[in-house]
């Protein structure tokens, strides 16, 4: 699916993990890079100016969810 966004010219993909709890950024094919809360607070996007995804909230939504699930 990731292949397909980006032979329209999608110039990046964030896929979330709630298992893993991590966000894969993809900005090509071959340029990759995964994040979790433990690694860094944020993650941002050159994309998006003044977009912040919180890694550590975002883990304690999953588990919230886990949680009620």
């Amino acid at each position: 699916k990731i292949a397909e966004y980006f032979a329209i010219e999608t110039s990046e993909i964030w896929v979330i993990s709630p298992i893993a709890k991590n966000v894969t950024v993809y900005k090509s094919l071959k340029t990759i890079e995964t994040f979790t809360a433990a690694d860094q607070e944020t993650v941002t996007s050159e994309q998006l100016p003044g977009f912040e995804l919180s890694l550590t909230e975002l883990a304690q939504r999953i588990d919230e969810l886990i949680e009620k699930s």
